[in-house]
């Protein structure tokens, strides 16, 4: 009985009835109820489901339209009801254009886009092509589904989304049947042209007999690169815009013709091109390169660079964003039929002064086209040939020649060249003439031999071929000093060590070098293969009695046992111990921080060589030498820089001078166990000798740091492990108590 009254009662006041039941006059969050209620009869599913429908239309935010919910879970006949009731399909999730200017993750829904585009997103057929039945719009903007800014534009059209290589080619070829042609605001598929190859050719002759402006240039190019001759006389007749450029890369029909991606350019194409009276020849693509460059590129390229050149706004001289011009690229290029074009062209000055590159020239033919002879003449023969001129990694054109035998009648040409300078070393310290050693490049040397400095380059460069060849010619004296008082072993033991400068350094002894020779201010060769942390050359030199106190006198320079303990090495320690046993002094003291010739400390202490193979090599094999050889154990530290309370150059104790260097970042960063488990075989050690840890000098006391650590890390091993060797010798018991105060004091406040 009732449920025949509820059926009989009209569609509007069951309507009425359902609404307040279930919202209230004030109530609208209960959708879920509302939709229970319409689920429990037909009868009520048929009136209230119509309502349903129309609040998602006039009332929920636009992201949770039922139309973009129906796309997205591919249901078609939620889709056709919601068109039913009156749902606009072309709805996008988005409040107002604004939201199109939102970052991505601001989006409402995280995406705007149309029931179309969602289709295609997720290959939905059936949807899709309901959608183009109901005539819905084609060139709808989307934005959150992909990525790609096409154009520079962040919206995107749903051919955009079809022409994706992994979405179903048969999706953009609809699109196209229907009239679509771009794939963002006046960015037309075309210009697609590499994804356009799954697309049916009838998809394509659609976009390319497009009328619009925008279409029929990119057609054009499309054309062009496709080297489809009687389409761009066509489009050039039907006025296609020659001039338009690719909204992806701004490049015009003259790069597409010249592309990289070209074997042989279409000359018939590119004549048609350049008859046009609005030819592009000036036009820049958006890598900054007009197309004269692209074309220098390919030796193969020669006739359409003829065709470019014959152009009356084709500028030979312009260049890209780096400085190079088309000259450039060619030599870089190593195609000398195209250098050699370029090169004679009336209006090409090879040397002016404003051109960044133009000093360059010459090196970038030397290098990259070494079988054309008669271009470096060519070059060589200009006014103002700059014949020394640095280029990549301040070679010069001899560096170059002498590097390559090939270019031996080239050596000739430069050598004989009256603006030669004198050859200077390139960025890795090496001449001409270290090249030229291994290739015993004859010419190159007897033009560098004449240079005072030759034979200490070729004893630098640790080359036995090299010294050999030049030392034993008559009229030269390897006993001979260089202006800053050095001899060849000198140098020799400066430069880096290898199997071959040993030998070469025992071959100048064998030759009658001394092995303790040298100024004052020069230390000895000793010293000097100290300095340079040349290991195997110091043992080979104490081993041919080299004197062990011939060291720089002055006290504020490192000494040469502070050289071999500044960092870890390899065979420090068996070198420390020649040293020692050959009567080094282990206490030489330094009040500075830099070695000679500006070698630098790797850490901020200085002192005795105690105190560098405490804070510098971390040696505790090299410590108990200079402790078994009379080192002082109490001996001061110095501070490089002023921290900790210890002003800079200012005197503190060997343990304090320890902490402040290993635990530089205390207190900003915790002291981990780590770190005091990787010094504590050291301040053993000094512990044992007797140091020190209470007040010493400047600066908190080894155990007052250590009290911190314990304090305000939380970390006790360093203070336990002083603790375990405190005695009133080595901190007084006062000290002690002061600090306890301290702590109490601070912990109380």
């Amino acid at each position: 009985m009732t449920a025949s009254l509820i059926e009989r009662l009209p569609p509007e006041l069951v309507a009425h009835i359902a609404v307040l039941s279930v919202w209230g006059p004030n109530d609208s969050s209960s959708l879920k109820d509302f939709s229970a209620l319409a689920r429990t009869c037909s009868h009520f599913y048929s009136i209230l489901n119509p309502l349903l429908y129309k609040h998602n239309f006039k009332h929920d935010e636009p992201y949770k339209s039922c139309v973009l919910w129906a796309a997205d879970h591919g249901n078609l006949d939620t889709l056709k009801r919601a068109r039913s009731y009156g749902a606009d399909l072309n709805i996008d999730g988005s409040r107002d254009d604004s939201d199109f200017t939102l970052p991505r993750k601001s989006l409402p829904g995280g995406y705007i886009a149309t029931a179309l585009y969602l289709s295609i997103h997720h290959e939905n057929m059936d949807i899709f092509n309901y959608l183009l039945d109901e005539n819905v719009d084609i060139e709808a903007p989307s934005l959150g589904l992909c990525s790609c800014e096409p154009g520079g534009d962040r919206k995107t059209y749903p051919l955009h989304a079809a022409l994706h290589p992994d979405i179903d080619p048969r999706f953009a070829q609809e699109l196209i049947a229907k009239g679509a042609y771009l794939v963002a605001k006046h960015v037309p598929a075309i210009a697609y042209m590499e994804r356009m190859e799954e697309v049916s050719s009838k998809a394509i002759e659609h976009l390319l007999r497009r009328s619009e402006p925008l279409a029929m240039g990119a057609s054009l190019q499309y054309a062009v690169g496709k080297k489809r001759a009687d389409l761009v006389r066509e489009l050039l007749e039907n006025e296609a815009d020659i001039t338009y450029r690719n909204p992806i890369s701004g490049e015009t029909v003259l790069h597409v013709a010249l592309a990289f991606e070209v074997q042989d350019p279409d000359l018939d194409v590119l004549k048609m091109l350049l008859a046009h009276p609005e030819a592009p020849v000036s036009v820049r693509s958006d890598y900054g390169e007009p197309p004269i460059l692209l074309c220098a590129y390919r030796s193969t390229f020669v006739e359409a660079m003829k065709l470019l050149l014959a152009h009356p706004n084709t500028d030979p001289l312009a260049s890209n964003r780096n400085g190079f011009t088309a000259l450039d690229i060619a030599a870089k290029s190593g195609s000398a039929p195209m250098f050699s074009l370029l090169l004679r062209h009336p209006r090409v000055n090879l040397y002016d002064e404003e051109r960044r590159p133009g000093d360059k020239l010459l090196n970038l033919a030397l290098r990259y086209i070494v079988d054309n002879l008669d271009i470096v003449k060519f070059l060589l023969a200009q006014p103002g040939a700059r014949v020394s001129s640095p280029g990549l990694n301040m070679k010069t054109p001899l560096h170059i020649c002498a590097e390559k035998p090939a270019l031996f009648e080239v050596a000739k040409l430069l050598l004989a060249h009256p603006s030669l300078e004198p050859p200077q070393a390139d960025s890795f310290g090496v001449t001409p003439l270290l090249y030229a050693a291994y290739s015993k490049f004859i010419p190159m040397i007897e033009l560098l031999l004449s240079q005072p400095s030759t034979l200490a380059r070729a004893a630098g460069s640790g080359s036995i071929a090299l010294f050999d060849l030049i030392a034993n010619r008559p009229e030269v004296d390897i006993h001979s000093l260089c202006a800053n008082g050095r001899n060849m072993l000198h140098i020799v033991c400066s430069s880096p060590e290898t199997e071959e400068s040993i030998c070469l350094a025992e071959r100048l002894l064998d030759r009658g070098l001394p092995v303790n020779g040298g100024l004052e201010a020069s230390g000895s060769p000793l010293y000097c293969a100290l300095k340079n942390q040349n290991v195997k050359i110091a043992l080979m030199l104490l081993s041919r009695g080299a004197d062990t106190n011939l060291d720089i006198d002055a006290n504020h320079q490192w000494g040469l046992l502070h050289h071999l303990l500044a960092e870890p090495l390899p065979y420090q320690t068996e070198l420390l111990r020649e040293l020692l046993a050959k009567g080094a002094r282990v206490d030489r003291p330094t009040t500075e921080f830099r070695g000679q010739y500006g070698a630098t400390l790797i850490f901020e202490t200085g002192g005795t060589p105690l105190v560098f193979a405490l804070a510098g090599a971390g040696n505790a094999e090299c410590m108990k030498l200079l402790l078994d050889a009379g080192a002082n154990p109490r001996a001061m530290a110095l501070s490089r820089v002023g921290r900790g309370g210890v002003e800079e150059g200012g005197k503190h104790s060997m343990l304090s001078a320890l902490f402040l260097e290993r635990f530089r970042s205390f207190p900003d960063n915790r002291i981990t166990e780590w770190s005091v488990e990787s010094i504590t075989e050291e301040v053993v050690l000094l512990l044992e000798r007797g140091t020190g840890i209470g007040p010493v000098g400047e600066g908190p006391s080894a155990f007052e740091f250590a009290s911190d650590i314990a304090y305000y890390s939380q970390n006790w091993e360093l203070l336990d492990l002083l603790v375990d060797y405190a005695t009133s010798q080595n901190i007084h018991p006062d000290e002690v108590q002061r600090l306890i105060d301290d702590y109490e004091k601070d912990a109380s406040g």
